[in-house]
């Protein structure tokens, strides 16, 4: 399925979004992990979100203007082009309201990832190593440009979205959540221990990380923080 892909720039960070609209997309999958089952449709309202993970040019201006450090080099030395990482999930929560948008729900991050036909990927249904940064068979050492993928886009066209980093999203996780979420707009559990990620990260050696309804494990502290972790953000009409 191809949809008409919209995008428009953030001015306060001059990040490009792509528009997601309303309707229903398929959630989840059968014959994954037990946290991603049921397998149900989920009804959005209409978003925008980042069409790349928040890169380190666009953090170090948030930095310079809210006076707030870059994060810890990470191993590789700071590439303005590469999505920044070593961020907790409050460093993205803090950057988006600077930025005036959010951190995705973890609906939200996937219906863009995998469009609304129940894709495994964000190409198709089969796993292409071409498309992605990951470490399957041949080993990564570093995060990628975020530009680098082109052939990887969603069905919206938001990139990146398996492979590079881990991302975050703005709900609380639970393992049991899917079995009783509202199916109109969820934004996850009302509290919880560790918040969601999602899209695998350049040091995955497994396919199966980068399926568009794998969850990271049981979630994360949301203070932790790491090389292989960044973040987008989205904007919601009815709040921007």
């Amino acid at each position: 399925m191809t949809y008409e892909i919209r995008t428009k720039i953030n001015e306060k960070d001059g990040a490009e979004m792509v528009w997601v609209p309303d309707g229903d997309f398929i959630m989840g999958s059968d014959d994954g992990r037990p946290d991603e089952k049921p397998r149900r449709a989920v009804f959005l309202s209409g978003y925008w979100i980042y069409k790349y993970p928040v890169t380190l040019e666009q953090y170090a201006k948030y930095c310079r203007e809210s006076g707030f450090a870059l994060p810890p080099k990470p191993e590789w030395g700071y590439r303005h082009d590469h999505p920044v990482v070593n961020v907790s999930w409050h460093d993205a929560l803090a950057y988006c309201e600077w930025a005036s948008v959010a951190l995705p729900s973890e609906a939200e991050w996937e219906k863009a990832a995998r469009g609304t036909d129940g894709r495994a990927y964000p190409w198709g249904s089969d796993w292409d190593a071409a498309r992605c940064v990951h470490s399957f068979g041949s080993i990564s050492s570093s995060t990628a440009p975020v530009t680098a993928h082109p052939s990887g886009a969603s069905p919206f066209g938001a990139m990146e979205m398996a492979g590079n980093v881990w991302e975050w999203c703005g709900d609380w996780y639970s393992n049991a959540y899917y079995n009783n979420a509202p199916k109109r707009n969820p934004t996850g559990p009302p509290k919880g221990r560790a918040r969601v990620l999602r899209g695998g990260g350049w040091g995955d050696g497994h396919p199966d990380a980068f399926r568009c309804a794998t969850r990271y494990r049981a979630g994360l502290d949301p203070d932790f923080s790491i090389g292989g972790i960044g973040f987008r953000c989205v904007s919601r009409p009815d709040s921007s």
